[in-house]
């Protein structure tokens, strides 16, 4: 399997560490699959790195599946053509606290057909699915196991 995840900036946060750590475990559970790192900056003294990094644009030829992780990443990759499908993790209520944005662009994002989003907590699931498409998934947090159980569903 050929799974991408898009991660614009790699920094010491906890969530980009946590990304990071599922990353590495998907790589040792499935050596044989490919697993990609597409990303712009990578600012992390990582020395258990076990995936490639490859330039951001190098993702819209990317023909296997790709995970992006915030809405910024998501507006950018929708229309990618290659990309088989597409997930966004949504870990958090965008339009609930950025500054106020028309809903078309919501919609073009949360409704669009290459994008299945995946919902942190039953909350999020619940206004997805009232406001757009249910999600295809749940996750708490971001883990190996579940992510590649979702994806290999398709």
């Amino acid at each position: 399997m050929d799974i991408g995840f898009y991660l614009i900036n790699a920094d010491h946060s906890d969530k980009t560490t946590k990304i990071i750590e599922t990353i590495n475990d998907m790589v040792s559970e499935h050596p044989y699959d490919n697993i990609i790192l597409f990303n712009n900056q990578y600012n992390r003294v990582d020395t258990n790195k076990k995936f490639p990094i490859i330039h951001l644009n190098q993702a819209k030829y990317f023909k296997g599946i790709l995970i992006v992780f915030d809405i910024k990443s998501a507006m950018i990759t929708k229309n990618f053509p290659a990309n088989k499908k597409q997930f966004l993790y949504v870990d958090e209520i965008y339009w609930n606290t950025t500054e106020p944005t028309p809903f078309l662009f919501w919609k073009s994002i949360l409704d669009s057909e290459n994008i299945d989003s995946i919902a942190k907590t039953e909350k999020i699931s619940d206004l997805l699915e009232i406001c757009w498409k249910p999600p295809v998934a749940k996750m708490q947090t971001i883990n190996s196991r579940e992510l590649y159980d979702i994806i290999s569903k398709i």
